[in-house]
């Protein structure tokens, strides 16, 4: 799921009924189950995405290292303009790679995605407080 239908999503899922308070509290415990299952699957994602990026990076260290064989040309990389890399520079070499890059904006992406949900996960724990304040409202204003 991308970033903009989770916002898109929450937009209009984030709306309260203030005439029909007792559907909402029960409209909360729903949108706290859908939402902790989109955050869950998007944690999960994420933990997985960062697990492949290292191991690309490690990959990619041993590739500009050791040099050029069938198995790298085969993934379509290129060797580094001089040639193999020392280890020492590899840390200068290796966000430059496009590979790495492109991997890197997906991995932060994905964490916004984390960030947003996790942000919206607060937002539905504190409903229940807005709820009750709604709810005191009415009554205060009604005079009882």
């Amino acid at each position: 799921m991308r970033l903009p239908d989770i916002e898109d999503m929450w937009e209009r899922d984030s709306v309260i009924d203030p005439h029909d308070i007792v559907n909402e509290n029960v409209r909360t415990a729903k949108l706290h189950s859908k939402y902790v299952k989109l955050l869950g699957a998007e944690v999960a994602k994420f933990k997985e995405m960062k697990v492949l990026l290292e191991a690309l990076m490690h990959e990619k260290a041993e590739f500009y290292q050791n040099g050029s064989d069938e198995v790298w040309r085969a993934k379509g990389w290129e060797e580094w303009r001089g040639g193999k890399v020392l280890k020492a520079d590899l840390g200068r070499v290796l966000p430059q790679d496009k590979h790495i890059i492109e991997a890197s904006v997906r991995l932060g992406q994905q964490e916004a995605k984390v960030k947003v949900l996790d942000k919206i996960m607060t937002h539905i724990q504190d409903r229940y407080w807005l709820l009750k304040n709604i709810t005191a409202e009415k009554q205060y204003l009604a005079g009882r």
